[in-house]
């Protein structure tokens, strides 16, 4: 059958290809609404702070920002892991339910979580007693140039209980991070050591090996030979620089684990979600429309299958 004909009986039926198209959308929008929606909300975490680590930021640190992210990526990837942890989870879901005790236990709510936050202030006063503390929550980590960022979204289906939650886990991972900050700075000096100052040391005795048999041979270019050993000179004395910078990279995060002070720092608490979230009609429904038009052609060519010739009978 030529592909024309297919167009023919597909046309001759369209209005069967177009109900059902119809129909696909209409159900995915009734679906949707009838889905139940939840609530959003995210805290944000700064990893890195490449400022704290340097000196003179702007001058003599400028070479160093090209390559330390390697390093603030490592120590993403401990507090990621240590956000995962059970101690972690369980601290902030208690500390979610005391934030979001109701009244009846002696503080109102708009004492609890302050003036400011009237929204939900106002979702326990209605809620009570009966607040669910159900929710679930994902991390993610956004490299950039100088610092990561950590977004904490945590979904539930009451806009307090989403805002507790993720400013609760947000607030204990910078607390346990300070706590387990050895293993953390262990891992961000490790990285940088492997990554960094390694291939310095490796490269610097290529070079110093390179001049010393350059100083001893004889015959040849002369000049030529001299000209190669006074770059290797330079290029051992920016290598040293840079390799200067790294170990007072690592001097000072020593300094700040002695300190008690982390590489992690809360950039933006939470806000209290003033509406549903759902997913994207438009984009569904455009799934359905492609899914309908698709199921609608099936039904036409089935429907209308040509029939076949008739054998003939024998008397």
């Amino acid at each position: 059958m030529e592909l024309a004909e297919y167009f023919v009986r597909i046309w001759r039926h369209k209005w069967i290809v177009l109900g059902v198209t119809v129909l696909a959308i209409a159900i995915n929008i009734g679906v949707m609404f009838l889905l139940p929606r939840s609530y959003l909300a995210t805290s944000v975490l700064e990893v890195g702070g490449i400022n704290s680590y340097l000196g003179n930021p702007g001058t003599t640190a400028d070479s160093s920002r090209q390559t330390l992210p390697s390093a603030i990526q490592a120590d993403t990837q401990s507090y990621m892991k240590l956000l995962d942890t059970p101690s972690v989870s369980e601290e902030a879901k208690q500390r979610a339910q005391r934030t979001l005790a109701p009244a009846t236990q002696g503080n109102s709510s708009s004492t609890m979580l302050g003036d400011t936050d009237t929204a939900t202030a106002d979702m326990l006063s209605e809620s009570g007693s009966n607040m669910d503390y159900t929710y679930s929550s994902r991390a993610e980590a956004v490299r950039g140039s100088g610092t990561d960022v950590i977004y904490i979204d945590v979904t539930a289906d009451k806009p307090a209980v989403v805002k507790a939650a993720a400013d609760a886990l947000a607030t204990v991972l910078v607390e346990e991070s300070r706590k387990q900050g050895g293993d953390v700075a262990d891992s961000f000096v490790e990285n940088i050591q492997k990554e960094q100052i390694d291939p310095i040391d490796k490269q610097l005795a290529d070079n110093r090996a390179e001049s010393e048999k350059l100083k001893v041979t004889t015959g040849g270019d002369v000049a030529a030979r001299n000209v190669r050993i006074a770059d290797l000179a330079d290029q051992a004395k920016s290598l040293d620089d840079t390799r200067k910078q790294y170990t007072d990279i690592i001097a000072r995060v020593r300094v700040n684990e002695a300190l008690n002070i982390n590489n992690l720092r809360m950039l933006s608490p939470a806000a209290t979600p003033s509406s549903r979230t759902m997913p994207s009609i438009t984009r569904s429904s455009a799934i359905a429309a492609l899914l309908g038009l698709l199921l609608g052609i099936l039904i036409v060519l089935a429907i209308d299958r040509p029939k076949g010739n008739e054998p003939a009978r024998i008397f």
